[in-house]
């Protein structure tokens, strides 16, 4: 398979995110997935295709629009693509959960059987952390606006 083919399926993949289409982003996963997100959250480890698709109905509820999706970077070599795009979903608790992501996504036979997620924990405890994390990263991302 192209590299080519792989960004564009990488593509068609985030679209169907950002269109909060579960059926699609279903489709395009292997059913060996594994899908790792870097510690520190509640969503941390290592989870397979039946976690994250369970997972998805809690993210698309929580969101007051779309997640709109802007591409930094996007390189490619043999079955992986890496990107790093900086995030933004409006939430319906209020606010917006802004990340920065860097991706791996590994493929086969135009599926993805592998994600690795690199997200910012702080971001990930401002929006739906416990009361004590969202202190936390309130004050860390104040002293970092202060400091500027």
């Amino acid at each position: 398979m192209s590299e080519s083919r792989n960004v564009q399926l990488l593509k068609d993949y985030l679209d169907a995110l950002q269109a909060s289409d579960g059926e699609t982003m279903a489709s395009m996963l292997a059913p060996e997935l594994q899908y790792w997100v870097s510690p520190g959250s509640a969503f941390s480890g290592t989870h397979d295709k039946a976690a994250i698709l369970a997972l998805l109905p809690s993210i698309f509820d929580a969101q007051a629009g779309p997640t709109k999706l802007t591409y930094r970077e996007i390189t490619a070599q043999d079955d992986r693509v890496s990107v790093v795009a900086d995030g933004k979903m409006p939430l319906k608790s209020g606010g917006s959960y802004d990340q920065t992501y860097h991706w791996l996504f590994k493929f086969r036979d135009d599926k993805i059987v592998e994600i690795l997620e690199y997200i910012d924990i702080l971001a990930v405890w401002k929006a739906f952390g416990t009361p004590d994390q969202k202190a936390i990263a309130k004050a860390a991302t104040e002293s970092k606006t202060n400091a500027a």
